[in-house]
């Protein structure tokens, strides 16, 4: 069985680095072992048969090229019923609100433009990265298998518990049953590593 992760508009959604998600993805499955494939989403049939869908932050020029396009996306994913695991970075998590996706929400206003390394609590763990925005959208939400953050980075690289819970969606959609661990080297490497990072940016981030 093939994973199918999609990414939109990679070429124009990748302002701060988000396409590194998607790499972060793609590494986390090659090593438990799991067949992927990568798909470009630039339409609503490139949905189909997907398993997860990256959505990254762009440019004001960017999404004025795509804007219409991924108005019509957002369209089929409701449409279709919205079950398929999203994970959307920035300007795309203000999009799926402003298209519904996450009504518990209170509608955002442009305030002063908050640029900081940040640590917030979010479903009980917490989460590092980098905000860069004027909108009041909470750093994180979550509404059935969406999630939307204002944290840049990627946020994947940072946040092995998000990884965790993504994966594990994913496999639900992919029909895993259950999702292999990590080996025990890359998870030792791997926890090094984040700890590095950690300790480095949450000093940054109290500041």
């Amino acid at each position: 069985m093939t994973i199918r992760i999609g990414t939109m508009f990679p070429g124009h959604l990748d302002l701060n680095g988000d396409q590194g998600n998607v790499k972060v993805l793609e590494r986390q499955l090659a090593w438990r072992g799991l067949d992927f494939a990568t798909i470009k989403v630039e339409s609503k049939e490139d949905l189909k048969d997907l398993d997860f869908l990256f959505m990254g932050h762009g440019s004001a020029a960017a999404w004025n090229q795509i804007r219409a396009d991924v108005r019509v996306i957002l369209g089929e994913i409701q449409r279709s019923g919205a079950t398929l695991p999203v994970l959307a970075v920035s300007s795309c998590y203000e999009l799926l609100k402003d298209s519904g996706f996450f009504p518990e929400i209170e509608a955002p206003v442009v305030g002063p433009r908050v640029s900081k390394f940040e640590i917030t609590l979010f479903e009980g763990s917490e989460f590092l990265g980098y905000v860069n925005t004027e909108s009041s959208l909470p750093t994180f939400a979550r509404n059935g298998n969406q999630f939307g953050t204002m944290l840049h980075g990627p946020v994947l690289s940072r946040n092995s518990n998000l990884v965790e819970r993504l994966l594990r969606l994913v496999c639900d959609s992919a029909g895993v049953q259950t999702l292999p661990a990590l080996p025990n080297e890359k998870a030792g490497q791997l926890a090094d590593l984040v700890s590095e990072i950690w300790k480095l940016e949450r000093e940054l981030a109290s500041e």
